[in-house]
């Protein structure tokens, strides 16, 4: 099926982890409200019951925070259509998702709608299918012979399985909106199991029975409830399967004990990407290559390659010689230079110039003079830009969860600002506070999952830095531990409190992944990770997270017992 994924640009391309299973029939709209005491509306949605525990608990679909689940829900024809929810809000690939019985919803914010997933695709890719074949009477897909052939032709072959089953066609067929779109292709032939004719396809399975049951008449043909066999398959991620009620004040998968934080601002600035890309390109030019085992960005190699063929080899020359004689500066540093000058071209230090780098501006402006720098900007401008365009809207989501998890009461900054630097070394992130925002500049990353976590961990510093700093006494206590941490860690973080927070930011950096993405053992990994590169805090803190999830407090209440149980 290698041809499947190939609506590029088309809506529903599967990019999560969870899928499902839809049928939109024929138009119907669910009458939400009719179903009495067992559904109600709340603020900005509806609380559903139906598929609860019988005790008032269950699961609500909103319009919460830009992702418009409710509104999608009542377009695509309600419970009727999709079925009641089976989840709550949870994250995967860096998109916001619920699953309801018959399908999971995927928030596309560049198409401003949900679109669904292939989720029997994904039970393929799990090692589901003879799981499906023996519980849930789904034939195993067939092998196609895609390869090679235009989409026209591979939708054609594929679609051309039902010609010979007009009642099936004709479900198919007759979903509100494209059906290709709304089921996926079909992955295998008819097929009769027990008493029904089975049509499989990516994101449905059609049933159409050959003999009365008690729930289709003869000759009826029916879809099958994809979230719950998306739930059933283990699929879901176990904390957004947890049921809330109607006055549980939640975001995502994390239930609030205490008043909800506002909305963080997340918001880009291309006047802010152009001064990172100038300072950066400088110190390229000067010899910045720290941590670049993972090689160059397709941007930073072009921009490195016209700085070399300036003809001013002076300058390059005073730029190397001003790069080899700064002391010992951290890569963040060069970030916070960045987000403290003043203009567009030239360039003027202010107050807030990292004291390192005070005097850097005169070589900086005859740089940006002489070699161009502010041509090469314009012409990678509209790359920076594409990614913005695609990154942002993933970005409100993580940020909230990391209020969440801390029970935060207010935001520690304004506004959260992303700054894309393809100048930098794969990975790596920084974030510098001006003012009343924080801006978080980072460098290439590997993929939608990456970004999310990167911003995860940014935001997370917001929160940890001030507990680390109410609780410095206590830190300080252990300093001793600090003999135990590898001198390559230390190149970075030379100071314990230092350490201990981008520990403990790691940790709930593993936390908030666990919590909200469908992949067994995402935060493990993480874990292992950390714990390898020497963060040896990051493990037991962990623990410690664990414990204070259940405890009803804050993270700024708990958190004296993280430190008092560091060994």
């Amino acid at each position: 099926m290698s041809h499947t994924s190939r609506q590029a640009g088309r809506a529903l391309q599967v990019l999560v982890v969870l899928g499902l299973v839809l049928s939109l029939l024929g138009g119907v709209f669910a009458d939400t409200a009719a179903a009495g005491s067992q559904d109600w509306a709340i603020p900005n949605g509806w609380f559903f019951t139906q598929t609860g525990d019988g005790v008032g608990r269950g699961f609500s679909v909103t319009d919460d925070y830009g992702v418009s689940f409710w509104s999608e829900f009542q377009r695509l024809g309600g419970a009727v259509s999709v079925g009641y929810p089976v989840s709550r809000r949870f994250q995967c690939d860096g998109f916001v998702c619920q699953a309801m019985q018959r399908v999971v919803f995927q928030w596309r914010p560049e198409a401003n709608a949900v679109t669904f997933v292939n989720v029997f695709d994904l039970l393929s890719q799990a090692g589901k299918d003879e799981w499906l074949q023996n519980t849930r009477q789904t034939p195993r897909p067939k092998t196609w012979n895609d390869a090679g052939l235009p989409w026209d032709q591979v939708r054609q072959q594929h679609l051309a399985v039902l010609e010979q089953y007009p009642d099936l066609g004709s479900a198919y067929y007759g979903v509100a909106g494209d059906p290709v779109d709304m089921n996926g292709l079909p992955v295998a032939d008819v097929t009769q199991v027990g008493d029904a004719l089975v049509l499989r396809a990516q994101r449905v399975v059609l049933q159409q029975w050959l003999v009365d049951k008690p729930w289709a008449k003869s000759g009826e043909v029916t879809f099958a409830l994809g979230g719950d066999i998306a739930k059933d398959a283990g699929l879901l991620p176990k904390a957004a399967l947890v049921q809330m009620t109607a006055t549980t004040r939640s975001r995502g998968n994390i239930t609030m004990t205490s008043p909800l934080p506002p909305v963080p601002v997340v918001q880009d600035d291309l006047d802010a990407a152009k001064k990172v890309f100038v300072v950066y390109a400088l110190m390229n030019a000067g010899g910045y290559d720290d941590d670049n085992a993972r090689g160059f960005s397709t941007m930073r190699q072009r921009v490195r390659e016209a700085v070399a063929a300036t003809q001013d080899r002076g300058l390059l020359d005073r730029v190397r010689t001003y790069y080899q004689q700064l002391p010992n500066v951290l890569f963040s540093t060069f970030g916070s230079y960045a987000m403290a000058l003043s203009g567009s071209g030239p360039f003027a230090e202010t107050d807030n110039t990292p004291a390192a780098l005070q005097g850097t501006a005169p070589l900086l402006n005859e740089f940006y003079t002489k070699a161009r720098i502010g041509a090469l900007w314009d012409a990678n401008k509209s790359e920076v830009q594409a990614h913005l365009r695609d990154i942002m809207p993933r970005f409100v989501t993580p940020a909230q969860e990391v209020f969440d998890y801390s029970q935060w009461p207010s935001l520690p900054a304004q506004s959260y600002v992303y700054v894309p630097n393809y100048l930098e070394a794969y990975g790596r992130a920084s974030t510098s506070k001006l003012d009343d925002k924080r801006y978080i500049m980072e460098g290439p990353s590997f993929g939608a999952t990456s970004h999310i976590n990167t911003f995860r961990h940014e935001v997370a510093h917001s929160v940890v830095n001030p507990v680390v700093e109410e609780n410095l006494d206590l830190v300080e206590s252990k300093r001793a531990l600090f003999r135990a941490a590898p001198a390559e860690v230390k190149r970075y973080y030379r100071d314990w409190a230092t350490f201990v927070a981008e520990c403990l930011v790691r940790a709930v950096t593993v936390r908030v992944a666990d919590l909200s993405t469908p992949t067994p053992g995402t935060g493990e990994a993480m874990r292992k990770a950390d714990m390898e590169r020497g963060f040896f805090l990051v493990g037991p803190f962990v623990e410690q997270l664990k414990a204070y999830e259940t405890s009803g407090m804050t993270l700024r209440e708990y958190a004296p017992k993280i430190f008092e149980a560091m060994e």
